[in-house]
This record gives C-alpha cells, structure tokens and sequence, in this order.
C-alpha cells in the first residue's frame, strides 16, 4: 500500500486460493454414487484500488481478476437434486467502486457498484461450453444506493434502491432471469435509559410490488430454472439490552 497523501491511499494485493468440494457439493453424480471425481479448485487473485477521503465523501474503486483452475460449477439439476463438476479455467474481472458522505446532522448517503465479467476461459467437453461462454447464475452489473437518517436514540430512517442486472440460467446462455429495480423503506426508534436500550424497527421491502425473478436454479434438468421474488413484504422487530 502506499499513502500518496494523507487523504488518498492505493492498494495492490495478491491472494493465492484453494477450495475444497463440499460434501453437498459431492453427494450426487451423474451414476447416482457420489461425486468423488470432483477436484479441488485453486484460484490467483489480483486487485488494484485507491481509497480517497475528501469535502465530497469517502471513494473506493478497485479493479480485480480472479483465474481458476478446476472451478467448482454446476454440472445440473434435477427434481432437487444438485450435481457439480469441475471447470478446467473460469475468468472473473471486473471493477468495484462505493462512495459514502454524512451531508447532514444524523443524514447520511451510500452508493455502490459493481461490474463483473465472469466466463469460461476454456470449453469443458461433452457440455455447451466454450470458451468465451458467461458463467451463469452471476449478475454482469449490480448498483445500490441508500440514504438514512440515523441518531444514536430517537426516530430513523432509511430508503434504499438495489439493481441487479439480467442472470443467464444455462451454460448454453440460452435464457436470463431479467434485470430489476426494488425499492425498499425502513424506520425505527430508539430508547436510552441509563444502562437499558430498547431498539424496535419496521420494514417493507419491494414497496413498487415489482414482479422479478428472486433467484435463479441453474442448469436446472426439466428447465425450470426461476423462482419468483415476494412482492411487497414487510418485517417489524424490537430488542432490549442492558449494560452491566
């Protein structure tokens, strides 16, 4: 790392991975045995970022790529059972960037995004993979931004607004869960007596009732690869703590 001035820090990492399958991962195979042809994945990982703090807020940007060998991906699924396979190279790089401010008092403002290009860096026989081919279930761009009101005790509150981008469902790439925009809201209070704290809180989640996607089951054998998201939901909730 190197401190460029005391408001501006960049960064450059280096991380060597190794994951083991999983016994989930391992329990099904295409023989109806268990998988134990599956192998570990190892993984080099490279990032490059500055961190910045100014009258604007503080800024984060970072740059990475990600190259696996022997990647544990879907191999299918069918009637819920999950099978997996090893990938001889995927490739993940992409950008990350956040930016957070207190414009106010108690009020503060957060934003995120994140872009992610995510394939197979070579083609795996007897499958519909090539090289070059999205890895599915994974989001090519997502973005947040939230902005709250937040005191130590008392009224807050918050709204937030997440994007994810369309999700390809197959290793063919032959459909994608579409892309989406919710909005959620939350407030609360917050008691302080002395030793005692009393937090309570209410939220509702998709407030446009947007019809999306929830998640994605991937490589799914009878081709029902989506599963639907709530629509409007809410949530409500209250602590008490004490200090001793």
């Amino acid at each position: 790392s190197w401190a460029i001035n005391p408001k501006i820090n960049a960064y450059v990492s280096y991380a060597k991975g190794f994951e083991t399958p999983t016994f989930t991962e391992m329990a099904y195979s295409k023989d109806d045995g268990m998988n134990f042809d599956l192998k570990p994945a190892s993984s080099d990982n490279y990032e490059l970022g500055v961190k910045a703090q100014n009258a604007w807020g503080n800024f984060t940007a970072a740059v990475f790529q990600s190259k696996t060998q022997d990647d544990i991906v879907s191999a299918g699924s069918v009637n819920g059972r999950a099978t997996y396979k090893n990938a001889d190279k995927t490739l993940r790089e992409g950008v990350e960037l956040s930016w957070n401010k207190s414009l106010w008092r108690d009020l503060s403002a957060q934003a995120s995004y994140s872009y992610i290009d995510a394939t197979f860096d070579a083609a795996i026989p007897e499958s519909d993979v090539v090289k070059g081919t999205y890895i599915p279930g994974i989001a090519k761009n997502q973005a947040f931004a939230a902005l709250n009101w937040q005191p130590e005790t008392g009224f807050n509150a918050g709204l937030d607004v997440r994007y994810i981008d369309k999700i390809y469902v197959d290793d063919a790439n032959s459909d994608a869960a579409p892309s989406y925009t919710v909005v959620s809201a939350n407030a609360g209070y917050v008691w302080q007596q002395d030793d005692w704290k009393i937090k309570s809180y209410v939220r509702a989640d998709n407030l446009f009732d947007e019809k999306y996607v929830g998640s994605v089951i991937v490589n799914d054998g009878n081709g029902r690869f989506f599963e639907p998201a709530d629509g409007v939901n809410w949530s409500a909730g209250l602590s008490v703590t004490k200090a001793f």
